[in-house]
């Protein structure tokens, strides 16, 4: 009798599974961002809005690639020039799978960051890591989530910490 339980149990479980639908693996979408600068650059800028297109490849069910591009409208102090700020970036979400659920992530990525203001203009290597969790909405998903974003630009005299935390709410479209 017990056999016959856990071979029922087994059937119905790889029934189940073959009845679900496939997940779609890729993502375009755009967040509003709020940057809270901290750093150097809480020296020169208030707290900024900002956008974020972006893209995801869900390769596993845990990870997916991601690729963004930030653009933040700088919100300068006062006596202080036009900035310009931007990312491009691109790397890793690690993602707890619940298909149909709220699936929390927690990313790290990559990127080309740039600065142009009074006295700088330059580039380089950042990184942003945080987290945050998506929910599906039928062909869409909503996300939210929290990360702290820096990198250290060459002014010329001095190197320029722009550390931010990074305050995001988006929504994808799935394909």
């Amino acid at each position: 009798m017990r056999s016959f339980v856990v071979a029922a149990l087994l059937l119905t479980t790889s029934i189940a599974r073959a009845e679900e639908v496939a997940e779609p693996k890729m993502a375009i979408g755009a967040s509003a961002t709020v940057w809270l600068p901290s750093g150097d650059a809480d020296d020169f800028v208030n707290e900024s809005l900002g956008a974020r297109p972006f893209f995801t490849y869900r390769a596993l069910s845990f990870l997916a690639v991601v690729a963004t591009f930030d653009w933040i409208f700088v919100n300068e102090k006062d006596n202080v020039g036009s900035i310009t700020y931007y990312a491009v970036s691109a790397g890793a979400r690690f993602i707890k799978s619940r298909p149909g659920q709220v699936e929390p992530y927690g990313e790290f990525l990559l990127g080309w960051h740039h600065l142009d203001g009074q006295n700088v203009d330059d580039s380089n290597l950042g990184f942003r890591i945080g987290g945050g969790a998506t929910y599906p909405l039928g062909k869409l998903v909503a996300q939210g989530g929290l990360s702290y974003s820096a990198v250290s630009i060459d002014s010329g005299f001095f190197d320029v910490d722009i550390d931010a935390l990074v305050i995001e709410i988006g929504l994808a479209g799935r394909f």
